[in-house]
């Protein structure tokens, strides 16, 4: 790859800011050299867009090299350089990988730049980017020590993939959710995760991926105290290692074999992979300073050549100036006198749809109160009125039964088809004033109350259900915001048993960054949601959110169906 690229080529240049991850981490060094003549010389033509990649793509390399200052600095020259430009994708992406440097160092920092990212890329739906946001989201839950949380964005991460077929990016996330097992010492869940990598690196001929994944089979056994086959692992990644040339695997490698020899009693064997351990770091060492030689002759050179270009340019830029000036001064004087006219138009129209949407949000509020206040005393009538009533029926009609047993036998299968009747009333009249205003909602919260319309709604049909929540659990909110959640997961689950054809509906509850998000899945045929297109049930969720200042959004399943989701502020 890097043998036919010449020196300021300016085709070679746009290359190397766009090589794909699988090459630029197989070739750091000459990576590294390339990059940084291409970053400066976008810095000296005033590139800013092809800078920002650049320095992205340094970013990449410094953190696989292990100086973590450097990536750090390029990360945040590339998110300077995608804000200015207004490039989402990019931002966003860049967001997560800075986010994805800094876990070592400040985990909650790292938290809040990936959630960024995230939902940059979540919200302009590129769902290229999103597979390796997910994943390196995942590790992060795993240093937070929240391992089922890893392993959710793990699986988001495999079924993105899946459908998008990225034979490159399955294994990562294979042998992410191998590592949760693992480290839940659940190993013989890992081993399908770790053999489906290989077998994908395998079929690709992916020879550092292949290297790899013989150095998570060697962890895996290792952490199953199972040292024979963990050296055997180990040692068939050194090989491959020395075959790609992969030194800093290959000293990972040695280092792992060492402490298995010595576990197994062979120390002989451990002394000697200790020493190999020793020397490749020293070669790593003296190859990390060759390429600091070579960058600062490489910098000079690029410099020298750079000034030749601005000296140029700026002769030519002298020649425009003058006509610049004269016609930016009558452009400068007309847009002055529109800006003002428009801002003053824009305040005025800003002032009337303010006031409208106000008074808007105030009725809808004021109907969502009464018909609530009004489902609660129906529910009160139901159940202290009529509710008592039959109850009281009831009791009598059993006394009652008694007498009539006794005088009039033969009239018994009347008697009982009689008694059913009352208990049927009592029975429609009881969930009748639970479905006007759930009891387990006043008393045991949103969660509790979920999980009960759940039941009741999906419970005796064939779709089956999931419901996942965290950090919300025995906390009560606001009676408005429980109300309007609770009413539109009821909402949306009609709507699926009515309309979707699904079998399967996903239910998930969590808190997050001061939100109050709920996500409802399904695999049915789902729709195409446009505000023309919008129903009276999906209006009616939408004004709901609107009251508690929420917001809603529908967007396709990753393969199939639905995902609905709800922010409140809490």
């Amino acid at each position: 790859m890097f043998s036919c690229i010449k020196l300021y080529a300016q085709d070679a240049r746009d290359s190397v800011i766009h090589l794909p991850f699988d090459v630029l981490s197989s070739h750091l060094s000459q990576s590294e050299i390339a990059l940084r003549e291409a970053y400066l010389f976008y810095d000296q033509s005033r590139n800013l867009y092809s800078k920002a990649l650049a320095a992205k793509q340094l970013s990449t390399v410094h953190y696989l090299k292990g100086t973590y200052d450097s990536s750090a600095y390029y990360i945040v020259e590339a998110i300077k350089g995608f804000e200015a430009l207004n490039k989402p994708d990019e931002l966003g992406e860049a967001y997560c990988e800075y986010g994805y440097r800094i876990k070592r160092r400040n985990l909650p920092e790292a938290f809040r730049y990936m959630s960024k990212g995230i939902r940059i890329l979540e919200d302009s739906r590129f769902i290229k980017k999103l597979t390796a946001a997910y994943d390196n989201f995942g590790v992060l839950h795993e240093l937070n020590a929240t391992l089922d949380s890893a392993a959710w964005y793990y699986n988001k991460a495999l079924a993105l993939k899946e459908n998008l077929r990225d034979s490159v990016g399955l294994p990562y996330s294979l042998n992410n959710l191998g590592g949760v097992e693992i480290m839940q010492g659940r190993y013989e869940l890992a081993l399908p995760y770790l053999q489906k990598a290989l077998d994908i690196r395998t079929a690709r001929d992916d020879k550092f991926g292949i290297a790899e994944s013989y150095a998570l089979f060697g962890d895996l056994y290792k952490s199953w105290k199972k040292y024979s086959l963990a050296i055997e692992w180990f040692g068939l990644s050194a090989q491959q290692c020395n075959l790609v040339g992969y030194p800093f695997l290959l000293q990972q490698n040695q280092d792992q074999l060492a402490s298995c020899y010595e576990q197994t009693g062979q120390f002989d064997l451990a002394t000697m992979a200790l020493k190999r351990s020793a020397s490749l770091k020293d070669s790593l060492l003296n190859e990390k300073n060759l390429v600091q030689i070579n960058e600062l002759e490489q910098r000079f050179r690029v410099v020298e050549k750079d000034k030749a270009i601005a000296q140029l340019q700026e002769r030519a830029a002298r020649k425009q100036l003058l006509i610049v000036v004269i016609v930016g001064l009558f452009l400068l004087a007309a847009a002055i006198f529109v800006l003002i006219y428009q801002r003053q138009k824009r305040k005025a129209n800003e002032a009337r749809d303010a006031a409208i949407i106000e008074e808007r949000e105030r009725g809808l509020d004021a109907v969502f109160t009464a018909t609530e206040e009004e489902r609660k005393r129906i529910a009160k009538d139901l159940h202290d009125g009529v509710g008592q009533q039959l109850s009281g029926l009831r009791m009598g009609f059993e006394s009652l039964t008694l007498q009539v047993q006794s005088a009039l036998p033969h009239q018994q299968e009347a008697i009982n088809k009689m008694t059913q009747v009352i208990d049927e009333a009592c029975k429609d009249v009881r969930n009748l004033a639970h479905q006007m205003m759930p009891k387990a909602l006043s008393e045991s919260g949103l969660i509790a109350s979920i999980d009960d319309m759940l039941n009741k709604s999906l419970g005796l049909t064939k779709i089956t259900y999931r419901l996942e929540h965290f950090n919300v659990d025995q906390q009560r909110y606001n009676e408005k915001v429980e109300l309007g959640l609770y009413r539109v997961c009821q909402e949306l689950v009609n709507n699926i048993i009515k309309h979707s054809g699904a079998s399967e509906v996903v239910v998930q509850l969590f808190k997050s960054k001061g939100l109050l998000i709920l996500i409802v899945e399904d695999n049915g045929r789902g729709f195409a949601h446009t505000k023309n297109a919008a129903g009276i049930g999906l209006s009616n969720i939408t004004s709901r959110i609107h009251t508690v200042d929420g917001d809603v959004s529908w967007e396709p399943g990753p393969q199939s169906g639905t995902v609905a989701t709800v922010k409140v502020p809490v």
